[in-house]
């Protein structure tokens, strides 16, 4: 935001070369005086290598753990240690490809992190939901609809870089990409609000339809829902926050809606 009014008040000299994505560093270069943005830059640098390593350790922890292990449980630690380190490294390679596919979308930072979110938390948060607050949900359709939300949210993604960066760059019309990928480009020209809003729509629909045509699940397995909860944890829940906190959390609340008004 002070990227924004720096930028839009003249006589200012702050630029950010036509590029939102440069707004930060932008400001970091040309308003911080010498010094500071050495001691900027380093907490930047610190602050992306502890959230890089906190993320590529869960990684590892996960392929280990909960994929490895299952399938040679009578692994030894030092093998185990090792499957983690290569996961590891497979990981960062990833990520570094993964940077051409950012850069392939031809989307701003902001664009693209909450459109590639759009396409793969329907699924998630359905999941999420209805497996705590609805006790009739099943294995079954929650892999179901967690599947089909997966493959829709990559599907779209894949059609973004097929179609949305060759219009951009004037390598080919809508009639080319219309009468090459059919059906397909008319999917990929719903906006990606409202494609993903479809695709939670899709994943609530399975879930029920699937759950209605599959066995309940055990009453043992309540425990794991909202329902489960003890008298005691409740209220020990209840316990832990006060006024003070819902006041705080209306206050933040009314600031993120006064953001949203300011700058939609």
């Amino acid at each position: 935001m002070i990227a924004f009014a720096l930028f839009s008040t003249p006589g200012s000299g702050f630029t950010t070369a036509g590029n939102g994505d440069q707004a930060y560093t932008s400001l970091v270069a040309q308003i911080l005086p010498h010094g500071i943005r050495g001691i900027v830059a380093c907490g930047m640098l610190t602050a992306l290598m502890a959230s890089l390593a906190s993320k590529y350790n869960a990684s590892a922890t996960l392929v280990t753990m909960d994929f490895f292990q299952k399938w040679r449980p009578n692994a030894s630690g030092r093998t185990q240690v090792f499957v983690g380190r290569v996961s590891t490294a497979v990981i960062v390679l990833v990520g570094i490809l993964w940077v051409l596919v950012m850069k392939s979308l031809g989307k701003n930072l902001y664009e693209y992190l909450q459109s590639v979110q759009g396409y793969m938390s329907p699924a998630i948060a359905v999941l999420f939901v209805m497996g705590i607050f609805w006790k009739r949900a099943t294995a079954p359709a929650a892999f179901w609809a967690f599947l089909v939300g997966a493959v829709g949210g990559f599907l779209r993604l894949g059609l973004d870089l097929l179609i949305e960066r060759p219009l951009k760059d004037g390598l080919a019309t809508a009639d080319m990409l219309r009468a090459q990928y059919g059906v397909l480009f008319s999917l990929q020209q719903i906006h990606w609000l409202y494609y993903a809003e479809a695709l939670l729509v899709l994943c609530v629909v399975l879930v029920f339809a699937i759950s209605a045509f599959t066995k309940a699940p055990e009453p043992s397995t309540v425990r794991y829902t909202y329902y489960g909860a003890t008298a005691e944890e409740k209220a020990a829940t209840r316990a832990s926050w006060n006024h003070w906190d819902v006041i705080h959390s209306a206050i933040i609340v009314a600031i993120i809606v006064v953001f949203y008004y300011c700058f939609w």
